[in-house]
Order: C-alpha cells, then sequence, then structure tokens
C-alpha cells in the first residue's frame, strides 16, 4: 500500500503516474477508459480534505526543487514553497547569497491553472513541459515525463493546501467578516536599517519610530492582497522574512530571531489571506474581472497616442476621436513589468521577440495602467487556458469514438476522404493511441485484396501508400537518423573522396 500525494497522466494513454509522500514516482498500466477514470477518482479523493487540516504556515516547506528551463528566461533552478515556486539563477543552496540569484516568482493562487502541455496539446514535443497561468503564462521544460507529473501534481498540492488554508482560517475566525485580522507590529531589519513594521486592515506599513498612528511619518505601506510571503531563513542563513508583491517587488526583512520569523510570516500569510478575500469581495460588487475598460493618454516611442484597453486587448489611436486603431496588442500569454522609470510599463508579448514600453505621465496614472492590464492578462491568460482544457476534451471524446468500434471508423474515413491532411492526421492520433500498426496492416491487407493485379500493388498513391509514407515521416524519421548518424558523421571527417 502506499499513501498517495499526487497522480497525473503519463505520455502513453494505457498507463498514469502516481506520487507517494517519499516524493517516487510509480506508473500504473491498464486500459486507457480504465486509467482515465482512475486518474479523475484520485483526483477526486485527493481534493476531498477535510476543512479542519492545516499545515504548520510558519514552517518552510520544499516541496520540489530542481533544474528546469523557463521560457523567456533560460535554464532556472526552481524552488516550490508555501504558495510561491521561485526562480533562481544558480542553486541557492551551494552561493553565498541566494537572494542575490533570485531572478522572479509565481504567486500560486486557487486561480492558477496548470497542466502538462502534452495533455493540452497531445503532441510528443511537448511531453516535457507544463504551462502555468496566473497573471502571465509561463512555459517550463523539464528533462522528463516523471518530473513534468512531480511539478504539476505537487504545485496542484500547495494549491490546494492554501485553499484548505483559507477555507480553516475563515471558518475559526469571528472577525471574518471586517475581512482583517488584529494588528501587528515590531521591529525588523530592511537593507541594513531598523525600521517599525505595522499590519493593519489588510496594509502592511513600516515607519523610523514605533507608532500606532498610520496617518503621518510612514516611509511606504503595501496592500497585502495578490502578495505571498515565506521564511527566506534557509536561503539566508539568519532569520529571514521573505515579502512577494503583487507587481513583482521583493523585500527581504531580518527579525531578531527565528522564532519572530515565524510568527510574521504566519500573521502575514494569513492577512493576506484576509486581504484577497476583501478584494474578491470588492471585484464581485463591482465588474467581472477582465470586462473593465479603461481609456487615457501613453506615450509610445516617444510620441503620445490614446489607448484603450478592453476584453484583453490593448488599442491605441491617433486622437480620442479616431475610429482608425493605430495597433493592437492581444495580451494572451503576454506580461508585464515597471520599467526603469516609475512611470514606464513594459508590455511582453508572449512570443518573447517585441516589448512595448508605454510611459504614462505620473506615477499613479502607471500604477492604475499597471493594475489593470494585470486584470487583464490574468483574464485572458484564463479564458485561453478553458479554451485549451475544452478543445482538449473535445478531442479526447473524438479520439474515444474513432476508436470505438475498432477501426471501422477509421477504414469509412479512409474510403471518402483522399487528402493528405486527413491520413497524417489519422496517423498521427493512431500513433498516440498506440493503434498506428493496427491501422497500416488493415490498410495494407484492404489493398492487398483489392488489388487485381500483382505488378500494380502498392504503386498507386493510395491511401494505405499515403499512410506509410506519412508514418515514415512521423516516427521512422527519426529511426533513419538514428542509424545513418553515425555512417555520415564518418564520412564528414573522412579526408578520402567517395562517390553518393
Amino acid at each position: 500500500w502506499q499513501k498517495i500525494t499526487g497522480v497525473g497522466h503519463s505520455s502513453k494513454p494505457d498507463s498514469f503516474l502516481i506520487t507517494g509522500v517519499s516524493g517516487k514516482v510509480y506508473e500504473l498500466t491498464g486500459k486507457p477508459q480504465e486509467v482515465q477514470e482512475w486518474v479523475t477518482a484520485i483526483r477526486s479523493a485527493l481534493s476531498e480534505r477535510p476543512v479542519s487540516y492545516i499545515r504548520d504556515p510558519s514552517k518552510p516547506q520544499t516541496q520540489w526543487e530542481g533544474w528546469a528551463r523557463v521560457k523567456g528566461k533560460g535554464d532556472q533552478y526552481l524552488m516550490l514553497r508555501s504558495g510561491v515556486l521561485l526562480f533562481f539563477q544558480d542553486n541557492p543552496q551551494i552561493v553565498s547569497s541566494a537572494l542575490d540569484k533570485l531572478s522572479g516568482f509565481v504567486t500560486l493562487t486557487e486561480d492558477t491553472f496548470v497542466e502538462s502541455m502534452y495533455v493540452l496539446t497531445q503532441q510528443p514535443i511537448h511531453q516535457y513541459s507544463f504551462v502555468i497561468c496566473t497573471e502571465q503564462y509561463l512555459t517550463i521544460q523539464t528533462k522528463s515525463q516523471a518530473d513534468v507529473t512531480k511539478w504539476v501534481v505537487l504545485i496542484r498540492r500547495v494549491i490546494q493546501d492554501n485553499i484548505n488554508e483559507s477555507q480553516h482560517i475563515q471558518s475559526t475566525t469571528s472577525t471574518v467578516n471586517t475581512r482583517r485580522l488584529k494588528d501587528k507590529g515590531g521591529w525588523m531589519s530592511k537593507r541594513g536599517g531598523k525600521r517599525y513594521f505595522l499590519i493593519r486592515n489588510n496594509v502592511f506599513m513600516w515607519f523610523e519610530k514605533e507608532q500606532t498612528d498610520t496617518t503621518r511619518n510612514t516611509k511606504n505601506s503595501i496592500p497585502l492582497a495578490g502578495c505571498s510571503v515565506c521564511d527566506g531563513t534557509e536561503l539566508e542563513d539568519s532569520p529571514s522574512v521573505m515579502l512577494l508583491t503583487s507587481d513583482g517587488r521583493i523585500y527581504i526583512l531580518k527579525p531578531s530571531t527565528a522564532e519572530e520569523a515565524k510568527d510574521w510570516v504566519q500573521v502575514l500569510q494569513e492577512s493576506i489571506i484576509y486581504a484577497n478575500d476583501a478584494k474578491k469581495g470588492t471585484s464581485a460588487e463591482t465588474n467581472e474581472a477582465g470586462k473593465d475598460k479603461k481609456v487615457g493618454w501613453l506615450t509610445k516611442k516617444g510620441k503620445r497616442r490614446h489607448f484603450v484597453l478592453q476584453n484583453g486587448v490593448v488599442m491605441w489611436y491617433y486622437s480620442e476621436e479616431s475610429q482608425v486603431v493605430k495597433g493592437s496588442i492581444y495580451l494572451t500569454g503576454c506580461s508585464i513589468t515597471i520599467g526603469k522609470e516609475p512611470t514606464q510599463i513594459i508590455i511582453h508579448t508572449s512570443t518573447g521577440r517585441r516589448d512595448y514600453p508605454l510611459t504614462a505621465a505620473t506615477e499613479k496614472e502607471a500604477k492604475e495602467w499597471l493594475d489593470e492590464l494585470w486584470v487583464q492578462v490574468r483574464a485572458a491568460n484564463q479564458k485561453e487556458a478553458k479554451s485549451q482544457s475544452m478543445l482538449r476534451q473535445r478531442y479526447q471524446d473524438f479520439v474515444q469514438a474513432l476508436f470505438m468500434g475498432g477501426l471501422d471508423m477509421i477504414s469509412a474515413l479512409v474510403d471518402i476522404c483522399d487528402s493528405d491532411e486527413v491520413i497524417d492526421s489519422l496517423v498521427q492520433v493512431s500513433a498516440g493511441q498506440g493503434r498506428h500498426l493496427a491501422l497500416l496492416s488493415h490498410l495494407v491487407n484492404k489493398i492487398v485484396h483489392t488489388t487485381e493485379l500483382e505488378n500494380t500493388l502498392f504503386r498507386t498513391d493510395s491511401m494505405t501508400t499515403k499512410a506509410t509514407r506519412a508514418f515514415m515521416y512521423q516516427v521512422g524519421k527519426l529511426y533513419v537518423h538514428n542509424i545513418l548518424r553515425p555512417v555520415v558523421s564518418e564520412l564528414l571527417v573522412d579526408t578520402r573522396g567517395f562517390e553518393i
């Protein structure tokens, strides 16, 4: 027996992967339909944890870590903490100052979408990659299908842990209707200087002197909605609190003792939960996220343009009255960052080949544009992810129907369709289901029994020859490369002449 902590699909339709408490991955095989039923049942069982379950929020947890290639960032060392996925330029456990190598992070919330790229696309080229969809759309490539499964399963587990923790806190705290917790204050070091920090009304603020009046002498303040926090003690080798904001900033705060660090982490986590709850309540009373319209003037390449942001698309015009769109950006898969100046916003396209720096008149306007762009990017990414999920389900239903009666339906399609595209698709689908040899054998037997003259067998451009050619291109090409590569490599360095 084995206590299961996660489940996921493998690269083969007749097997699936499960992870145990030790982190070891097991592959189980069965009929494709039964495999899907098992995966669904296990996922349902894993999600039905009692609300009273809550992990210790003050204990830093490394759910999983290792090297991977992040699109747009290159090779990164990934570390999964409670509620956040951290990206490092080097292994933080072997460098002197780990946080100096921190290159980015992703806050994991209940709205975060994570899935294997192979499951989404059914393309073998994507079997070692997975995608995370939050405010940005990240594609991460690992070394094996097992690594993909581990990352996907454990990230989902962390997300579910956070949901359970939120439900537990809201069900056991009498202040749930006020959407905030009790105030907390104390001294911590920030960039070498001592500051007095205070949490009040879901806002984290600090002062040069100890005080309770938040209307004066505030050095800075951070609304906690959308933030995440984790204990950075093991990364810094000293008591540390790592606060990650929704706009991508990282604050390293140092209490006097490890116990104080744990206490600050716990209180900040609880305050973030209430801040997110308050933000949800506000957004539910207004418009649906991503449907708001924002207009205004921004500077692009030194020229002021009138911009309109609506339904996941940024458009710009020469003037407010103009009806001709000068340009547009679809926000699906884009990421948003702050430029060198606080008034500058940069939109990074999903391809990574082009950036759009836009400058607002004031910092306040830039912050408003930044907030709304994040909302719209997130809504566009979630819409795209749901669309991909629906397409994947339709594809799976189609494939199941295609093979339901053996090869009768495929044979009928072959009889009425003679296009190369149809044959290529049928061969690819069959290979994905492990039925390609049965398909080719069926077509060969069929043409052998219907051909009248032996000297014309396989001589015409029939569906059988097309399917065989498609199979050779898709599967046999790699085989030929592996066989001929040593010979060709030897010939390339041989100084003797030869005839091809």
